[in-house]
């Protein structure tokens, strides 16, 4: 959801309206009338925008990518905070329709390759898969040449550093140590 306030959707519309800087860029998504009243100018040019690119950039859940993957090209986008992706997900990165997945740092890049090692083993490396590429033998070779890190941009328009004035500091100061509620945090 576009309009939302959690994370995919804040993700959504900085990515896109920095995109959209760049070059062109056609959203879709089902629109409430009462948003096009909280658009921002660039974001309604985005939605009323008639061409459609022939790459189609999503931002879900992998569960719905299936959904969305009905351009010629589609980039996925994956978020992830834990140490592994979960397994079902690896059927997602193996969609053959997915020509790129992005992530957003090195962390989750491992939490990908950590799934694939520990929970897809040589012997049998698609045990746990429902959808078996034919010609490949490793997942490594299916998923890895499709993951690419793009770090998350900051908007340096709205986050900056502030000058500091010339002879002014700040001081943290510990005035000391005491007893709270019985337990003793220093000495």
């Amino acid at each position: 959801d576009y309009f939302g306030c959690n994370g995919y959707a804040t993700h959504t519309k900085n990515l896109a309206r920095a995109i959209n800087k760049i070059h062109p860029v056609k959203m879709m998504c089902a629109i409430q009338p009462e948003y096009i009243r909280n658009m921002k100018d660039d974001e309604l040019e985005m939605f009323k925008r008639q061409e459609t690119g022939d790459i189609n950039l999503i931002i879900a859940m992998p569960m719905y990518w299936k959904v969305y993957a009905d351009n010629k090209r589609n980039w996925a986008f994956l978020v992830f905070e834990g140490d592994k992706i979960p397994k079902s997900w690896v059927d997602e990165c193996l969609n053959p329709n997915i020509e790129y997945i992005f992530v957003p740092s090195n962390h989750t890049y491992q939490a990908i390759l950590k799934t694939l090692h520990e929970d897809f083993s040589i012997q049998n490396p698609f045990k746990n898969v429902t959808q078996i590429p034919k010609g490949f033998s490793n997942l490594n070779d299916i998923i890895i040449p499709k993951l690419r890190i793009m770090s998350h941009g900051v908007d340096t328009s709205l986050f900056y550093p502030k000058p500091m004035p010339k002879n002014k500091f700040t001081f943290l100061i510990n005035k000391g140590w005491r007893n709270n509620e019985g337990i003793v945090t220093g000495k």
